[in-house]
């Protein structure tokens, strides 16, 4: 007689909020706990010596409801102290534990920081499977010592009640931009023949006559609000390239605006250099550049029955990222 396997999805909040946070792992646990994994969010405190507190009287007595089976903890949860504990909790014979990674530090901010970087690794080392961003990602932990079972996710799923307009020939010479506006410094040098309509918190006091600030929204509201052409994806001080901590990033991870613009309806431009630049060619959902100076000549380039194809296709793949598909194929791999 098979006996059921019990699943679990461990999300990790700030112990004042009500909810996981990004919305990425909110939709993670939403699309896990509608496929019968029970949720269990740990409210952690910030101060040092309370994560230490909430650990012995807290933490201990959510992990103990855990029984024997799979358990995926999305990483990170931006204490070292207890992730070691939560492994070292979870991980045994009976358990199978793996980790959905939303971030990997020693690209994003620990890059050169070898110690750092290095008890990165050892976390990374310590679980039973690993769903990572994409293939880029992948190379660059074997590269530097991963030995865990690894899948890729490809891009992040998006739910979203958003419905996408049947796609038309016809284009409005919009191009959209979501994000933290603080990193996006390129904005102030980015001259082009589009509208640039420019979302989210800490726009700059001044922008060229092409950018419009149109305000920061809820990440569920705001796909009613990106009507255009194209999503932009870049990152850094430069339209030149993607440089900086965050351009270099990109190198490596699977941006979760990228699944924001695609579940809107909006095809993609994105570096050439970008992880997801292969991806976005190879399915034809949008065009790659090199520089933010040819973004111009580029988009003039695309023909109105491209532009249609592309619409389509974007239909298509935001129909996937709307139903969780892409988590729940990697998770499936992972478990056969």
């Amino acid at each position: 007689m098979k006996t059921e396997t019990f699943k679990y999805v461990i999300t990790a909040c700030d112990k004042e909020s009500n909810h996981a946070g990004p919305k990425a792992k909110e939709d993670i646990a939403r699309i896990l706990v509608n496929q019968n994994y029970q949720e269990n969010m740990l409210k952690i405190p910030s101060r040092k010596y309370k994560k230490i507190l909430y650990f012995l009287h807290s933490m201990n007595k959510e992990l103990n409801t855990i029984k024997d089976g799979i358990v995926v903890l999305q990483y990170p949860i931006y204490s070292l102290f207890l992730t070691h504990k939560i492994i070292k909790k979870l991980r045994s014979e009976d358990n199978k534990l793996i980790l959905v990674v939303h971030d990997i530090e020693s690209l994003r901010i620990f890059e050169g920081v070898e110690e750092d970087t290095k008890k990165e690794l050892e976390i990374l080392n310590s679980v039973d499977g690993l769903v990572v961003h994409n293939q880029s990602m992948v190379m660059w932990l074997k590269l530097h010592g991963v030995r865990t079972k690894m899948v890729t996710l490809k891009i992040f799923d998006y739910l979203s009640s958003c419905s996408i307009s049947k796609p038309q020939k016809g284009r409005t010479g919009i191009i959209c931009y979501a994000g933290n506006l603080y990193k996006a410094k390129f904005l102030k040098e980015f001259k082009t023949d589009n509208t640039v309509a420019v979302f989210g918190p800490n726009p700059a006091d001044n922008y060229p006559s092409n950018i419009e600030y149109r305000g920061q929204y809820a990440p569920e509201k705001l796909p009613e609000f990106l009507v255009g052409d194209y999503g932009l994806v870049w990152d850094g001080p430069s339209e030149n390239t993607c440089d900086g901590v965050y351009g270099h990033y990109l190198k490596y991870n699977s941006p979760h605006k990228v699944s924001l613009y695609l579940s809107s309806g909006l095809p993609i431009v994105i570096w050439k250099q970008a992880a997801l630049a292969n991806f976005v060619q190879e399915k034809s959902l949008g065009i790659v550049i090199e520089s933010l100076a040819d973004i111009d000549h580029t988009l003039g380039q695309v023909t109105d029955e491209e532009y249609l194809k592309m619409k389509k296709n974007v239909a298509e793949i935001a129909k996937k990222l709307k139903s969780g598909y892409f988590i729940t194929d990697a998770l499936s791999k992972l478990n056969q």
